[in-house]
């Protein structure tokens, strides 16, 4: 909401996390509710990802999750790591 519009990358972060039920999947996988909030409230951490999910929407035409960049270039059709994996030891056997 418009609340929203005003808030810095942790707070719309920790709100998005909530909405998601990203919070609630990293607590049932063992991580202390405490410790996801910290992480959430990490203002370099989040800033961080906000940059690179900026280089990957303007550089790369990414808009969504899961997407792979291998060699700079958009790995199309690879969502998953059956498709991934044959890709990167295609690549490192190449080098």
């Amino acid at each position: 909401g418009k609340e929203l519009e005003k808030a810095t990358p942790n707070v719309v972060a920790a709100y998005l996390a909530e909405f998601y039920g990203y919070t609630d999947l990293v607590v049932k996988a063992g991580l202390p509710r405490a410790r996801a909030a910290a992480c959430l409230a990490d203002a370099g951490a989040v800033d961080t990802i906000v940059k690179r999910a900026n280089i990957g929407q303007t550089a790369y035409k990414i808009s969504g999750t899961p997407s792979f960049i291998l060699d700079g270039k958009v790995m199309p059709g690879v969502f998953a790591w059956d498709t991934l994996e044959p890709a990167l030891k295609t690549a490192l056997a190449t080098q």
